[in-house]
């Protein structure tokens, strides 16, 4: 009876040992998947964090540029006649938006996005904190906003044609040196305020 029960003992104490082999392998796999997966986020976030204040620079320059913009135009605007306005474009002489000090163009922001679509593609986002996601979602949802406001301007300004009259070309600047610069401000506090979040939570 002691002999059988010596086998029983044996084979116990090995189903036991592979047991806690299977369970600690297990537990190694899952911190090890975690740990990639936290490291994987704070990257993410780095890549966002930097996107995010490239965008804000990008800002910064074309808020400057359409202030001075801004001030060509409204002092070139003074001394336009007063039946100016609907006069056909072409036809014209007195006023010519190429020919406005520092027009180079509308000079408006490109928005990078690459950091956040790779987050979103990877799945990375459904392994972060609700919170953040949502306010990452939130600063790239501005840059759309800004994108076709910008994508509207440029169509305004394309279809420039023989029709075209000369206050079509008086409203596209007025637009860049107020409403533009309005939402270019507000779209720059708002992703500064949460870039500002993720530098911390990325500490």
């Amino acid at each position: 009876m002691r002999n059988s029960r010596i086998p029983f003992v044996k084979y116990l104490i090995e189903l036991l040992i592979v047991a806690f082999g299977v369970f600690l392998g297990i537990m190694i796999s899952t911190y090890q998947n975690n740990n990639r997966t936290e490291k994987n986020i704070k990257k993410s976030i780095g890549f966002i964090h930097r996107e995010l204040k490239s965008n804000s620079q990008k800002l910064d320059k074309a808020i400057a540029y359409h202030y001075k913009l801004k001030s060509s135009f409204d002092s070139i605007k003074k001394e336009l006649p007063s039946d100016l306005a609907m006069e056909n474009y072409y036809t014209q002489q007195a006023f010519r938006h190429n020919k406005v000090p520092h027009w180079t163009g509308l000079g408006m922001a490109s928005m990078d996005n690459i950091a956040f679509e790779s987050a979103k593609i990877s799945g990375i986002f459904q392994e972060m904190d609700i919170e953040e996601v949502q306010a990452i979602s939130r600063a790239y949802s501005y840059f759309d906003s800004y994108t076709k406001f910008s994508e509207n301007l440029m169509e305004k300004l394309l279809a420039i044609d023989s029709n075209s009259k000369v206050a079509d070309i008086i409203v596209i600047f007025e637009v860049l040196g107020s409403d533009i610069i309005i939402t270019e401000q507000r779209v720059k506090e708002e992703i500064d305020k949460i870039n500002s979040q993720l530098e911390n939570i990325n500490k």
